[in-house]
């Protein structure tokens, strides 16, 4: 169970990063995995999210 709320978790947080303008190497160097799993992981959960602009 908590391994699916982290996932939930690491997976939005890197959508609000991609949202935000970070490249998937930056995502995937901050997470400790690829940018190819960033990709995927994406990929199949929770679409990017859009920041409004500031």
């Amino acid at each position: 169970m908590l391994e699916e709320v982290t996932g939930a978790a690491l997976i939005a947080a890197m959508a609000d990063a991609r949202g935000e303008g970070w490249g998937l190497r930056k995502i995937g160097t901050s997470a400790g995995i690829s940018h190819e799993q960033v990709r995927r992981m994406l990929a199949d959960g929770l679409p990017v999210r859009e920041h409004p602009a500031h």
